[in-house]
């Protein structure tokens, strides 16, 4: 692996999706230019689950970008978003996801969500499994647009 970070945000409401993908430490045999669907990290590749809806990233920072939708009792369809050059640590990249939520009363905000550390083949993978009422923008990070409040909204962010 190099040393630049992937992150791979999956935007989720209620629902409990994981990718359960098998991700290879070589790429698969077939043509990767043949398959859109097939997603690379440096020298990890995978292939989503049919159920995901390929979809145009919504910006120059995503390489994919995949609609899962939703489920009875669900609001809103799950995303599922790979941005392949992400910068800063882990630490740095989990503190502007945990500005994205309302804070739990008497909690502090850094302590917001899961964070686990684990190995995908040869990858170290840092990833913050947060819930609670979100600040929900179309384009977090955009000053200008308004937020709306999404509660028990989840976001699972993974990072390579």
């Amino acid at each position: 692996m190099t040393n630049r970070l992937c992150c791979v945000v999956a935007w989720l409401c209620l629902g409990g999706i994981y990718w359960n993908a098998p991700i290879a430490a070589e790429p698969p045999k077939k043509d990767a230019k043949a398959d859109p669907m097939l997603v690379k990290l440096d020298r990890l590749s995978s292939m989503p689950p049919n159920e995901w809806q390929a979809e145009k990233p919504k910006n120059r920072l995503r390489s994919h970008q995949f609609r899962l939708p939703k489920v009875s009792g669900d609001k809103y369809d799950a995303e599922i978003a790979i941005l392949p050059d992400v910068r800063g640590t882990p630490e740095q990249n989990f503190a502007r996801i945990r500005g994205m939520f309302v804070p739990e009363e008497g909690r502090d905000p850094n302590q917001m969500g899961k964070v686990e550390k684990f190995k995908v083949a040869t990858a170290d993978v840092t990833m913050l499994d947060i819930t609670g009422t979100c600040l929900y923008k179309e384009q977090p990070f955009n000053p200008k647009e308004q937020a709306e409040l999404r509660p028990n909204f989840r976001i699972v962010s993974v990072i390579f």
